[in-house]
């Protein structure tokens, strides 16, 4: 007997990206073991809000809301008295004029998709 059929199927999720603002992300943590830590959470969450384009810089397009979780969850993770982070807030204006130098200017993705693949494996009868 044959094993029973695989079943793929996907669904897919689309998410705008209106009214949203550029926002240069740069810091600068002190070499030591704590502010390693604290570097590589860092790092993680602003990988989840934008686009690592050189070390301790992040290119990230935000909705207000957005950019608010983001700062929340920042002041959290640093520490003021010795970390450093910078957001440069841009709008589309400042995008279109910015000069890059060996790689391509930062783009705005109009929407993410997201798939979800998976499969149904049927029990034989």
């Amino acid at each position: 007997m044959l094993a029973p059929p695989a079943i793929a199927f996907h669904n897919i999720a689309f998410i705008t990206m209106s009214n949203t603002l550029f926002y240069l992300v740069i810091y600068d943590l002190p070499d030591n073991k704590a502010a390693n830590k604290r570097r590589t959470r860092l790092h993680k969450m602003l990988s989840g809000y934008g686009i690592w384009v050189q070390y301790s810089v992040f290119e990230c397009f935000l909705t207000a809301i957005q950019f608010a979780k983001l700062q929340t969850k920042m002041e959290k993770l640093i520490k003021p008295d010795e970390d450093a982070v910078k957001v440069y807030v841009l709008d589309a204006g400042s995008v279109k004029r910015t000069i890059a130098y060996g790689c391509e200017k930062p783009r705005q993705v109009d929407s993410i998709i997201f798939w979800y693949v998976g499969f149904l494996r049927l029990k034989s009868p």
